[in-house]
Formats: C-alpha cells, sequence, structure tokens
C-alpha cells in the first residue's frame, strides 16, 4: 500500500453528486464523528454535499469538538523536514508534487537524514 493515496478522489467526487444527507443522517454521521473513531468514504461524500447553513455550522462545531478533544486547547505546528523532493502525492499546492516541474528528484540517504533531522530538534 506504500505510495498509493488513501482516498479514491475518482470514487469520492462521484459520491457528491446528490448526496446531501437528510436531518437526521447529518447527526448520526456527526455523533459517530464525536465517537473519534473515524468516517468512511460515504461519510465524508455526504459532509461535503451540507450546503444549508445550519449543517455547515453543525459540521464546524463538531469539527472544533474533535480538535479539543485530540489536542486539547492548544496550537499544534506541524514543520516537515524534507529528506528530498521525490513525491508520489499531487497535491495542488505544494512545489514538491509529481508533476511538478524541476530538477532530477533525489532523496537522501537515511544516515543523512536523521542527522539533519537531529539537528533541527
Amino acid at each position: 500500500m506504500r505510495n498509493q493515496n488513501f482516498i479514491d478522489r475518482d470514487k469520492l467526487y462521484g459520491m457528491l453528486e446528490n448526496n446531501a444527507p437528510s436531518e437526521s443522517q447529518l447527526n448520526d454521521i456527526l455523533n459517530k464523528a464525536r465517537k473519534l473513531k473515524g468516517l468512511n468514504l460515504e461519510d465524508v461524500a455526504k459532509l461535503l454535499s451540507v450546503e444549508d447553513e445550519a449543517g455547515i455550522q453543525k459540521i464546524l462545531d463538531t469539527a472544533e469538538y474533535c480538535k479539543d478533544d485530540i489536542y486539547g486547547r492548544r496550537l499544534v505546528l506541524f514543520a516537515p523536514i524534507y529528506t528530498g523532493n521525490a513525491c508520489v502525492n499531487n497535491c495542488v499546492y505544494c512545489g514538491f508534487r509529481k508533476d511538478a516541474p524541476m530538477p532530477p528528484r533525489t532523496r537522501r540517504a537515511a544516515p543523512s537524514a536523521a542527522s539533519t533531522s537531529s539537528w533541527h530538534l
């Protein structure tokens, strides 16, 4: 499974059309989310299809609850340490995406990457 996307984008986009949940379905999905056990692709597609203000506010409130329960009332920053410029993903916002034009891709050997990482810590 290494180097594979864990979300089937085409399947997700195909599920978005005319997939808005009923209020009951929305509440069920949000209650499931509050248990912090993850959501399946169908649940995510339904949440992405919500357009009404009240439903969106419920999603935001649940997201805040989950974030607070996992991280508490603190700000958590993640700073990646790049060990090369080779990537299998194609994130639109990222300069390292696989389709971005750049010089030959490189990866650092484990000892060199570990040395750089420990210096940053």
